[in-house]
């Protein structure tokens, strides 16, 4: 009976761990990824790539964009802007088109 209650506690963990309404999903060529997105923590919003977290990979809100962060770096030029209900991606400072977020 206990290790029923233990994976009953651990999928309920990981399924709350996956799932989260504060997630801004990343969207490619308009198509949504899966397993891909970016979680509010510590003041930015931390990378997870197949929901692994990409530490030193995050956004940081600043001057009303989400900068990018790779490697603790800023990578100007490479930002989201908001655009209506979604945040359209920049690189190099040129929109990518089909390439954005969703909160």
């Amino acid at each position: 009976m206990r290790h029923v209650l233990i994976i009953c506690t651990i999928i309920f963990l990981g399924a709350a761990s996956i799932v989260c309404a504060d997630d801004f999903q990343v969207h490619k060529g308009y198509l949504p990824r899966y397993g891909d997105y970016y979680r509010p923590r510590d003041g930015t919003l931390q990378q997870y790539e197949d929901y692994t977290p990409r530490f030193g990979n995050y956004l940081k809100r600043e001057d009303g964009r989400l900068q990018e962060h790779e490697d603790y770096i800023p990578r100007y030029g490479d930002y989201y802007k908001r655009n209506g209900i979604r945040w359209q991606k920049y690189e190099d400072y040129l929109p990518v088109y089909g390439d954005y977020l969703e909160e």
